[in-house]
């Protein structure tokens, strides 16, 4: 199905942070963000989910800041549409740099980094598939050993998976020797028409492709500019939107 337009009438940024105890993550949002918000950018890939995002924060935050860029801790983006009488979460990504500026007595702060699917291209993969083997025994296999638990925050749903029902495509030998992310681009090709990534819950997906998105099915009107090929960008001034 084609996505549907709606207008954002809210928006709520917080800085959430992480806390590993054992190989369990936890998450407690430590500071809501919205007011010092002066442009927020983010992106959403069908296939790779959750991409880049970028905002730009006015207020002397620089201590706070260097300690959410130092830690890693992430960005939580929640929308209400015009449609809606509650606010859902759309985005969720890792804060990877921080830029201060300073300009007169006004100070700027930038945050970039991007969703859980970058946490793949970190992790590195080498193992060899020799027995005839399906794609999702193959993948199973990578995310229980190689990507859940202390070594991404990237959590595994057997039900974001293609059903059992369906008939994935077996191979003889695999030798996977690369990021995990190029081994499930590698994998994904393999099966064929797949669509995948992390969607805002950090749960990893493998689906056959469709036309609408994983968990979007909206795209944005006003102040947006809207790109639809394999890929929706949400470029959003929030300016004039109430929180």
């Amino acid at each position: 199905k084609a996505p549907q337009e709606s207008t954002v009438v809210a928006i709520h940024v917080y800085v959430v942070k992480p806390t590993l105890t054992g190989s369990t993550w936890t998450y407690s949002r430590d500071e809501e963000i919205t007011g010092m918000l002066n442009q927020l950018d983010w992106e959403f890939h069908r296939k790779g989910g959750l991409g880049a995002f970028k905002c730009l924060l006015v207020g002397d935050i620089e201590s706070r800041a260097k300690q959410w860029g130092d830690e890693r801790w992430e960005i939580e983006i929640e929308v209400r549409l015009a449609t809606e009488t509650s606010f859902s979460t759309w985005y969720r990504g890792v804060i990877e740099e921080v830029n201060i500026r300073r300009i007169g007595n006004e100070v700027k702060t930038e945050l970039s980094g991007a969703g859980y699917t970058n946490e793949l291209r970190k992790i590195s993969i080498s193992t060899y598939f020799s027995a005839p083997s399906d794609i999702r025994t193959m993948l199973i296999s990578l995310l229980d050993t190689k990507i859940v638990g202390v070594n991404s925050r990237i959590l595994k749903n057997t039900g974001k998976l293609i059903p059992l029902a369906n008939a994935y495509n077996t191979v003889s030998v695999v030798t996977l020797d690369k990021s995990a992310w190029d081994c499930i681009r590698a994998l994904a090709d393999l099966q064929g028409s797949i669509q995948w990534g992390v969607d805002v819950n950090r749960e990893f997906y493998f689906l056959q492709e469709s036309a609408s998105d994983v968990d979007q099915d909206h795209i944005f009107t006003g102040n947006d500019i809207v790109s639809i090929d394999h890929r929706v960008s949400n470029w959003k001034n929030i300016t004039g939107l109430t929180t």
